[in-house]
């Protein structure tokens, strides 16, 4: 799968999950300020996407998560790897 695969999911995951448009979330939003989500929201995110996925990602690193493009690398890791990703 592609980043712009990746992406395209994600931003339907945030569009669903934090009731925003789709059309304004790029890879560099910043999810805390530009759409002010807290770690919880972030949990809720990497659990939708490890479901989406059929990945396994580690929610310490998903809930610190700053852009989209953040999400988009962890997600990529844990797909290529098949292996949940840990902090390091």
């Amino acid at each position: 799968m592609s980043d712009k695969e990746i992406f395209e999911e994600l931003r339907s995951i945030y569009a669903h999950l934090l009731a925003v448009d789709p059309a304004t979330l790029t890879m560099d939003t910043d999810l805390r300020r530009d759409l002010e989500v807290d770690s919880l929201d972030l949990a809720e995110v990497a659990r939708a996407a490890e479901e989406r996925f059929g990945c396994s990602l580690d929610f310490d690193l998903a809930i610190r998560m700053r852009t989209v493009a953040d999400a988009v690398a962890l997600v990529r890791a844990a797909a290529d790897r098949d292996l949940p990703v840990r902090a390091g």
